[in-house]
């Protein structure tokens, strides 16, 4: 057994527990900011490059919705030095990465008239996709209007299908199957193998 003064030993626990608040006491939020900056890859020193950094972006954006504009005038540009948007197409052809809606709509007894520029729209890694499916609510409830409702038929009697196949199969025109295709994108109803066809349609 040890001896010890009771004061000696309170002394001794209070310089403790003093060091280890210390240790865990909040940084000030500038520091915070700029780790949160050299984590996410939005400053010079830490941006990824090439098609893998590309892909390690993306691992760490995994499932985060954003609107569709916004992923490749601000996002990927801010974390991937000199982003081609290539790289984006190749990671969905090769199956790696996929996008979609995720989440549905705030109203999802209204009518599918979302906007596509603005609706989120998540980037994931294809091998997660059955989880995020799996997380996510059915949205079956929407209301499409007549020329989605044949598109998106179409699409389930057919399968995946290109673009002049919906045209025939649906029996609209270009425009109309656009139209159609943006909403039940904006909506989470449909995706396709590439971001290029989802680009497409924010410049019709």
């Amino acid at each position: 057994q040890e001896w010890c003064d009771r004061r000696l030993l309170a002394r001794i626990h209070r310089l403790t527990i003093d060091r280890l608040r210390v240790e865990i006491e909040p940084v000030s939020i500038h520091d915070f900011y700029r780790f949160l900056f050299a984590w996410q890859r939005a400053d010079q020193e830490h941006r990824a490059e090439g098609l893998e950094g590309l892909q390690s972006v993306l691992e760490q954006l995994d499932g985060c919705e954003l609107p569709l504009a916004a992923w490749e005038s601000a996002v990927l540009p801010a974390r991937v030095t000199d982003y081609d948007p290539e790289w984006l197409d190749r990671l969905c052809f090769s199956g790696r990465i996929g996008w979609g809606r995720l989440s549905i709509p705030q109203n999802p007894n209204g009518r599918a008239s979302a906007p596509l520029r603005t609706s989120p729209i998540a980037l994931y890694l294809r091998e997660n996709l059955s989880d995020w499916l799996a997380l996510a609510q059915p949205n079956s409830a929407i209301e499409l209007p007549s020329t989605s409702h044949a598109v998106f038929e179409a699409l389930q009697s057919g399968g995946a299908l290109f673009f002049s196949e919906l045209i025939s199969r649906s029996g609209l025109l270009p425009s109309q199957v656009e139209e159609a295709l943006s909403q039940l994108a904006a909506v989470g109803l449909v995706t396709s193998d590439s971001f290029d066809g989802l680009r497409a349609l924010l410049v019709p």
